[in-house]
């Protein structure tokens, strides 16, 4: 009994997967680590006491190079889904219709336009009070409790803050309330 349980799990759940899956994500995460990484290619060595150090293009490369390699594990995956494939794919209206009704498309599109206001507001507002109001809003639109979202918002933006406005010296926009660390 158990076993024809976990059978049918897998199937409803492989059924799912081959449903909602297309080409466009291992198409765009390739883009990204391709853009990643000619990016951090344009970043200057980083050289003292005349040695070469990884310097600031180390992290943007390593994660260049995990796109890259996460785009052509998910390509394979989507090429293996689709010689499997037992019922015919969706159409691109189907999919572009399920994508505009599913919460975490909304919530993606609403993340990446407050982003897209955030990062210029930010030189008027300042890091401190800019970075705890985007905090909070991004955490209450993925369904936080509106007390967590205000208290991680402070905890997070503060932690920040003192990691590389102290620590690393980066100067952080005080903005038009003068807040900085």
């Amino acid at each position: 009994m158990s076993n024809a349980n976990n059978e049918n799990t897998v199937s409803e759940s492989t059924q799912i997967d081959r449903k909602h899956y297309g080409p466009t994500f291992p198409i765009l995460l390739g883009a990204l680590g391709a853009w990643t990484l000619y990016l951090s290619a344009q970043l200057p060595d980083f050289i003292q006491r005349g040695r070469q150090l990884p310097g600031p293009r180390y992290f943007p490369t390593i994660l260049g190079i995990f796109f890259c390699v996460a785009a052509v594990v998910e390509l394979v995956r989507y090429l293996r889904q689709r010689r499997n494939r037992t019922v015919p794919a969706p159409s691109i209206r189907q999919r572009a219709f399920a994508v505009m009704q599913d919460w975490g498309s909304h919530s993606v599109v609403l993340i990446l336009a407050s982003l897209i206001v955030f990062v210029p507001l930010i030189r008027y507002v300042g890091f401190i009070a800019g970075g705890i109001v985007f905090s909070a809003l991004v955490m209450l639109r993925l369904r936080a409790k509106w007390y967590n979202a205000i208290i991680l918002s402070v905890v997070v933006v503060l932690v920040i803050a003192v990691v590389f406005g102290m620590l690393f010296r980066v100067p952080l926009p005080r903005g038009a309330f003068g807040i900085a660390l």
